[in-house]
């Protein structure tokens, strides 16, 4: 198949997924014709399974983290906190590999730093609890954001606190 270099041009100025829900109907006996007509004729290529893999991706239903964490869904989860940021307002927190956005539902994150600042001398940050609500709204305020956020209401250190032998113990 002979393509021009001013369409190979075009499809690479295309958005990578761009075609990846099309191509996904491309099966053994289905292929998918693309098509345009220059000086009123028309000219077609058809994508057969052996070229499928140039245009198709993965699904993005594959690209959601965490699909089973629900836009306004309750929550407790464990993990550890990973960073505090003042100026954003937001802590990092690792849950199952995976660096999550929190954001106190009210007040600063500096409302909870006992909480989050660890009282053991050998770690920073301790393993905690994290009670909240997901948050999956989008920069145009739709439920599709593909990786969520937690809006916190509490934090609930889980590290045991070793304390000091006194002379009554």
């Amino acid at each position: 198949m002979i393509v021009p270099k001013k369409y190979i041009d075009l499809y690479l100025a295309c958005p990578e997924k761009l075609f990846s829900k099309n191509a996904g109907i491309i099966e053994n006996e289905r292929t998918l014709e693309f098509g345009v007509v220059e000086d009123g004729k028309e000219k077609k290529v058809s994508i057969t399974e052996k070229q499928k893999s140039i245009f198709y991706t993965k699904g993005d239903e594959e690209d959601i983290l965490f699909p089973e964490l629900v836009h306004g869904q309750s929550i407790e989860l464990e993990g550890e906190i990973t960073r505090g940021n003042e100026k954003t307002n937001t802590l990092g927190f690792e849950y199952k590999g995976h660096i999550l956005t929190c954001k106190p539902s009210n007040g600063h994150i500096v409302n909870f730093k006992n909480k989050i600042i660890s009282q053991l001398e050998d770690h920073f940050f301790p393993l905690i609890k994290i009670i909240g609500i997901i948050d999956r709204t989008d920069e145009n305020h739709l439920f599709k954001e593909k990786r969520p956020q937690i809006i916190f209401s509490d934090i609930i250190p889980l590290e045991k606190i070793k304390k000091k032998p006194s002379l009554f113990d």
